[in-house]
C-alpha cells in the first residue's frame, strides 16, 4: 500500500480587539489574509479542481474566523493609518507609519523592491537607534504615500499578483497616485470578505477538510489544571492552581458550533492548541463530539512507543468512563463510545517545510522532501509499519513560514503536491478521510500530557512573567464565580464576562512573556491580556486589582550581537587551548525565537574576533559525534574588498567565485582545525581591505544540500578592520 500523507495546516490569529475601542488593534488578520490564507488555498483550488485524488487539511482556528467577519465593520490601526494622504497626518501618525509599516521579513518583502528599500533606508535599519519624529520631518508627502502602498503591497501573496492591477503597481514602484492606493486598500477588503466562502466551496467540493481548535487558542490541559503540568514538568515552579474543566469544554463547543454555522457542517478534527494534550483532554474532546485529534510525536514516544515505525501508525485513546486521571474534577461525561482517534505529526518533516527549506533552493527542497517521503514509505512496506495503511502526518503552521520563501513557498507547494500526486508510492488524504477507511488503530490507554514544544508547557507556564499572568486570570475567574454565586448580575453581563475571560486564556499571551520569544509588539499583547481582563471585571461589575495596571511584560534588552572588546590571539588547533584564549572575542547570539518556534539544532555558539592581522572564528557544535561523522558541512561567507567562502570538511576555499590552491605553510591565508570545536582564521590581506573597511560575515550549515541553519539567522554580522590603537579607544569607551 501506498504511504498516506497528510498535511494539516494551522491558521491561527489570537483576538487583536481593542478591549476599549470599536478596532484591531494589530494588522495580521488582514494581511496574512492577502498573503497565505488566500495563496495556500489558490494552490488547493487550482490542484483539486484537476485531480479527485488532493485532499488537505486546513486548521482553522474560531478566533481568526471571528475577526475576517468582523472585518466587515471594523479596521485594524495600520489600515486606517493607510487611509488618510500624508499631508492629514499628524507628526504622531507619521511616527506610528515610520515605525510599522516596515513589520515584514525585509529579505524576501523588502530587499527585492528598490523604491521599498530606499524608504527603509532613508528612516534607517536600528528603529532603537532613530528619532523617529525628526525622521519623520525628513520623509515628503510622496515618501509617505509610497510607504502606505509599498507596506500594503508587499503582503499581497503571489495569488494576487497575476491581477493586472497589482502587477502594475509593483512595476510602477513608486509615485503612487492616491486612487492608487484607494483601490489597493479595497481589494485588502474584497479579498478578506470573500475568503471564507472559498474555504467552504473547497471543503463542500471535497478539495479540503476543515479541523479547528478550542474558540480562542487555550492550552487546553492547564485550563483544565495547571497542576497537571507536574507530570511533565515535575521541578517547574508553578502558579496557584488554576482548575476550571468547563471553561475548556465550554472553548471546544464554541469553535464547534462556530464551524458548523460558519461553513455548513461540523468539524469531524481537533488540533489541540500547540499539541497540546492530556487524559483529560481526549476526554473533552471526545465530549464534544470530535473524532479525531493530533499532536507531536514526541507525545506519542512519551505515551506508548518510542520506535521510528510507531510514527506511521494510527491510534486510538481509550477513554473510560468516570475516570479523572489524577483531577478532581470527573469531566468524561457520557463519551459514547470507547474513545477518540489520534494521529501524530512528523517533528522532522513538520520542521523542514517551517524552518529550513526557505534557505535553499526550490528544487533541493522539493526533492530532498519527496526522497524523504519515499523513503518512509520504503521502510513501511519492508518493517511492515502502519499495519498495511501507514500514515505521515505534517502538520505545522500554514502562515508564518511564507514571509521566509523569496517566492512566498509557491514552488515549494506546488512541487511536493504534484510530486507526490505522481508517485504511485505516495497518497495525499485528508486525515478525516484516512480514518473512514478500515483502520486497524493501536490503542492508547495512557496519553501524555503535554505539548509538540518539547513534550511539555515550559513556554506558557513556569516563568515568573507567565506565572503572574496565571495568577491574574485566576482572580478574574475566581471573581467570576463568586459573583455567579451571588446572583447578583444577570446572565448577559456574565456570558460577556465569560466572553473576555476565554479571550485571556488563550495560549498567545502566555507565548510573548518570558525569555524564550521575541517581539517588537510584546508591549501591545500585554496589554490586550491585562485589558480583556479589565473588561471581565468591569462585566461584572467589580472593580479590577491595581495589580492589573502595572505591565506584566518587562523590557530587556534585545542583544544580537556581542562585538569584540579587545584583540584575540587563538591557537587554531580545534580545542580551548588556555582559559583566556578567545577572552575579548565578540559572540553572535542563537537566532531569536519569534511567532514559531525552532530551537538551534547544529551550533550551540558562535565566537568571533580579530586582531591586526587575522580574523577568528569558533564554532561550538550542539552535538559533537554528529559533526564527527561528517553528516554536515559549514559555510563561512566573508567580504570585503573581495569575497571569500569557505568550506568544511570539504576544505576548498574561493575568492570571488574563484577555486584558491597553494595555500603557503609559511604564510597561511587561512587555518583551520576541529576537533572538540571548529576554529578559523583568516588573514585581512587576503580580503583586499585597509584599516576601516567594513568585513561582513555569515555562516551556513548544510544536511543533505539542505541549508538548515544560518548564523546570524538574517543578514551578515559587521566590523571593521581595527588598527593599532583598536584596544585603546574600547577602553576609552
Amino acid at each position: 500500500m501506498p504511504l498516506n500523507v497528510a498535511f494539516l495546516w494551522h491558521m491561527h490569529q489570537p483576538l487583536y480587539l481593542d478591549p476599549f475601542d470599536s478596532k484591531f488593534i494589530m494588522p495580521w488578520v488582514r494581511l496574512h489574509g492577502v498573503k497565505a490564507y488566500s495563496d495556500m488555498l489558490y494552490v488547493a483550488e487550482d490542484i483539486g479542481e484537476k485531480s479527485q485524488d488532493f485532499g488537505v487539511t486546513f486548521n482553522l482556528v474560531p478566533s481568526l474566523i471571528y475577526q475576517i467577519r468582523q472585518y466587515e465593520t471594523i479596521e485594524d490601526t495600520f489600515f486606517t493609518l493607510s487611509k488618510p494622504h500624508p499631508s492629514a497626518l499628524s507628526l504622531q501618525d507619521k511616527a506610528f507609519i515610520l515605525k510599522n509599516f516596515f513589520s515584514c521579513h525585509w529579505p524576501t518583502m523588502v530587499e527585492p523592491y528598490e523604491r521599498y528599500r530606499q524608504l527603509l533606508e532613508k528612516r534607517g535599519r536600528d528603529i532603537d537607534a532613530i528619532d523617529l519624529e525628526a525622521v519623520a520631518g525628513a520623509f515628503s508627502d510622496t515618501d509617505f504615500l509610497d510607504l502606505q502602498v509599498w507596506f500594503n503591497l508587499t503582503w499581497l501573496g503571489f495569488s494576487h499578483r497575476r491581477h493586472p492591477f497589482i502587477r502594475g503597481l509593483f512595476q510602477k514602484e513608486r509615485l503612487f497616485t492616491e486612487d492608487e492606493k484607494e483601490s489597493l486598500l479595497a481589494y485588502h477588503k474584497e479579498t478578506l470578505s470573500g475568503l471564507l466562502e472559498r474555504y467552504k466551496k473547497a471543503w463542500d467540493k471535497g478539495i479540503i477538510d476543515i479541523s479547528t481548535t478550542p474558540f480562542y487558542h487555550p492550552i487546553l490541559p492547564l485550563l483544565i489544571d495547571t497542576d497537571s503540568a507536574r507530570r511533565c514538568m515535575p521541578h517547574a515552579t508553578l502558579p496557584s492552581r488554576f482548575s476550571y474543566p468547563e471553561d475548556a469544554l465550554s472553548q471546544l463547543a464554541m469553535a464547534k458550533e462556530l464551524i458548523e454555522t460558519e461553513f455548513g457542517r461540523p468539524p469531524k478534527g481537533l488540533w489541540p492548541s500547540e499539541g497540546s494534550v492530556s487524559m483529560e483532554t481526549a476526554q473533552l474532546a471526545k465530549r464534544a463530539g470530535f473524532e479525531w485529534m493530533a499532536s507531536d510525536e514526541g507525545v506519542l514516544f512519551r505515551s506508548a512507543r518510542d520506535d521510528r515505525g510507531s510514527l506511521f501508525d494510527a491510534y486510538r485513546v481509550l477513554i473510560t468512563r468516570g475516570a479523572d486521571n489524577n483531577t478532581s474534577n470527573n469531566i468524561s461525561g457520557d463519551t459514547g463510545s470507547d474513545g477518540i482517534n489520534m494521529v501524530f505529526r512528523s517533528h522532522e518533516l513538520s520542521d523542514l517545510i517551517g524552518f529550513v527549506y526557505h534557505k535553499t533552493d526550490t528544487q533541493t527542497a522539493v526533492s530532498d522532501f519527496l526522497g524523504r517521503l519515499r523513503a518512509i514509505s520504503r521502510d513501511c512496506k519492508v518493517h511492515g509499519w502502519g499495519r498495511g495503511e501507514p500514515l505521515c502526518a505534517i502538520i505545522l503552521d500554514g502562515e508564518n513560514p511564507w514571509e521566509y520563501y523569496e517566492d512566498g513557498g509557491k514552488g515549494l507547494l506546488y512541487g511536493i503536491y504534484n510530486g507526490i500526486l505522481e508517485d504511485d508510492d505516495l497518497r495525499l488524504v485528508t486525515i478525516s478521510d484516512y480514518f473512514n477507511v478500515n483502520i486497524e488503530p493501536y490503542d492508547i490507554s495512557s496519553l501524555h500530557t503535554g505539548s509538540w514544544i518539547n513534550s511539555d508547557f515550559s513556554i506558557w507556564i513556569g516563568g515568573e512573567e507567565e506565572n503572574r499572568a496565571w495568577e491574574e486570570l485566576l482572580l478574574a475567574r475566581l471573581a467570576l464565580s463568586h459573583q455567579e454565586g451571588a446572583g447578583n448580575i444577570d446572565e448577559e453581563r456574565f456570558k460577556e464576562a465569560r466572553r473576555w475571560l476565554y479571550a485571556a486564556e488563550g495560549s498567545d499571551w502566555f507565548w510573548w512573556y518570558g525569555e524564550q520569544f521575541h517581539t517588537e509588539f510584546g508591549a501591545i499583547f500585554d496589554e490586550l491580556f491585562r485589558g480583556y481582563i479589565k473588561r471581565a471585571y468591569g462585566a461584572l461589575n467589580t472593580p479590577w486589582p491595581s495589580s492589573l495596571e502595572e505591565p506584566i511584560k518587562r523590557k530587556k534588552a534585545q542583544i544580537r550581537i556581542k562585538e569584540p572588546m579587545a584583540f584575540i590571539y587563538p591557537v587554531i588547533d580545534g580545542r580551548l587551548s588556555f582559559y583566556w584564549e578567545w577572552a575579548g572575542a565578540g559572540a553572535i547570539e542563537p537566532p531569536f525565537l519569534g511567532s514559531m518556534y525552532k530551537s538551534a539544532e547544529y551550533i550551540k555558539e558562535v565566537l568571533y574576533g580579530f586582531n591586526e592581522k587575522e580574523f577568528f572564528l569558533r564554532i561550538t557544535p550542539t552535538d559533537l559525534d554528529q559533526w564527527k561523522n561528517g553528516d554536515i558541512s559549514i559555510i563561512i561567507y566573508i567580504k570585503g574588498g573581495k569575497e571569500c567562502v569557505f568550506s568544511f570538511p570539504e576544505g576548498s576555499f574561493f575568492i570571488n567565485g574563484e577555486a584558491v590552491t597553494g595555500n603557503d605553510e609559511e604564510d597561511k591565508w587561512i587555518d583551520y582545525e576541529f576537533c572538540d570545536l571548529f576554529e578559523f582564521s583568516l588573514k585581512f590581506s587576503i580580503l583586499d581591505i585597509n584599516i576601516g573597511d567594513k568585513v561582513d560575515f555569515f555562516i551556513e550549515i548544510i544536511k543533505d544540500k539542505v541549508i538548515v541553519e544560518r548564523w546570524p539567522d538574517a543578514g551578515e554580522v559587521s566590523f571593521c578592520m581595527p588598527d593599532k590603537d583598536f584596544e585603546k579607544r574600547i577602553w576609552l569607551v
